[in-house]
């Protein structure tokens, strides 16, 4: 692409250019309309219509300059030097549905998953702690003055980036590692760690669509044991449908389709029992439907941890 971007660059400075004349034109002819406009009311005030009429017939326009385009981009809008740098997090249950997107491609595989290199799924401990104290002032003012040097960095001119190059003991030391052709031990090393610790986190992110109904299940039976299944008066019912649940619009469990997914690897590891109910037409039509029962043992061990919970809150006291 770089000999078209180099063309791309030289045809905007003439278009530049060209577009700035050609702005001149226009107020230069805007003025000379101006000036025939006042002419032509002295010739309308005696009379002379013909020569009004002539002083205000439309001159020719300078036609605006089209700059020549090398590189198909979308829109019109030319942006000399494109760098995004993006830093943020987001809800486990909304990069899961974006990822399952991606990878099962269509209009969700839109490419943009793909060019976060560095991205980390971060263990979040399930048990809340309560933290009260001043914040590392040291480490704040550290990296508040990295802020405020990034800050502080200009281009070289309107038009130019400036160019970071290396100092000559940098620059010999470069030239020492890279003209050997050897990477060293330790260097090879601290890659490999690096790549397996990045892998792990990469293997967390994508295992939403490569594993979508292990990581929907967990869901669920955390739902399920938490009480979320129960009914306006708060009885916990001791069966469900995949359709009572994906009308709740759980993060991963949206649909009929995926509740039941996540409901059959439970029932693989015994949490619940499947049920196909037949349809109650005495003519026999209708689809059956699958409704699952929940594993009494489930219900018994969150009781057991409520116990232990309240035990432990009156030892307190």
């Amino acid at each position: 692409m770089r000999p078209l971007n180099c063309l791309e660059a030289n045809e905007r400075e003439l278009w530049q250019a060209a577009h700035e004349a050609w702005g001149l034109d226009c107020k230069v002819s805007a003025m000379q309309d101006d000036a025939n406009e006042k002419k032509a009311k002295v010739h309308a005030a005696k009379g002379d219509t013909a020569a009004a009429r002539q002083l205000l017939e439309p001159g020719d326009a300078p036609p605006e300059p089209i700059a020549r385009s090398y590189i198909e981009i979308r829109g019109t809008t030319y942006i000399p030097r494109v760098c995004l740098a993006l830093l943020g997090g987001t809800q486990p249950g909304k990069i899961q549905q974006y990822v399952r997107d991606a990878v099962a491609g269509g209009s969700g595989d839109d490419g943009l998953l793909q060019r976060f290199g560095l991205t980390v799924w971060p263990d979040i401990a399930g048990e809340f702690k309560y933290v009260d104290q001043w914040p590392d002032t040291p480490a704040k003012q550290t990296a508040w003055a990295v802020f405020e040097r990034l800050a502080q960095l200009q281009p070289a001119t309107d038009t130019e980036a400036v160019i970071w190059r290396f100092s000559p003991g940098a620059q010999a030391l470069f030239i020492e590692w890279i003209v050997p052709g050897i990477v060293h031990e330790t260097e090879l090393v601290r890659a490999l760690a690096m790549g397996d610790y990045l892998r792990t986190h990469a293997n967390r992110l994508y295992a939403a669509a490569v594993i979508p109904e292990t990581t929907n299940a967990a869901t669920l039976l955390v739902k399920i044991k938490s009480g979320k299944l129960a009914d306006r008066d708060g009885v916990m019912p001791d069966s469900f449908t995949p359709r009572q649940v994906a009308l709740k619009h759980w993060a991963g469990l949206a649909t009929p389709d995926a509740v039941r997914k996540a409901a059959d690897v439970l029932a693989d590891f015994e949490y619940l029992r499947r049920d196909v109910v037949q349809s109650a037409d005495p003519l026999g039509r209708g689809r059956p439907s699958d409704r699952y029962l929940i594993n009494p043992a489930v219900f018994k061990a969150v009781q057991h941890e409520l116990a232990g919970t309240a035990e432990s809150w009156q030892n307190a006291r």
